[in-house]
């Protein structure tokens, strides 16, 4: 799971906009991500998986290049390997 969270922090736009919000409103580093995780809290790897790349939000971000669309397909493919998503 660590691997997967220092995924998502690092190349998911969604978790980069709400950290830099949260940020922007003056709380610290430690609470905007506990606030951002508690989110996905319950859900199995791949669904947080799809929460944090949600292919309509890469697709629609102007920031997504084709070159993280492809990182973040192989990181799904590296980590998940042949499971099926849910």
């Amino acid at each position: 799971m660590q691997k997967l969270q220092n995924f998502v922090e690092t190349y998911s736009p969604l978790f980069q906009f709400d950290f830099y919000s949260g940020l922007s409103l003056g709380f610290d580093e430690k609470e905007v991500k506990d606030e951002i995780w508690k989110k996905v809290e319950g859900m199995t790897e791949m669904e947080i998986f799809d929460y944090f790349f949600d292919s309509n939000l890469l697709d629609s971000e102007p920031c997504c290049t084709n070159e993280d669309i492809q990182r973040i397909f192989n990181f799904r493919e590296e980590y998940f390997g042949g499971k099926q998503w849910e």
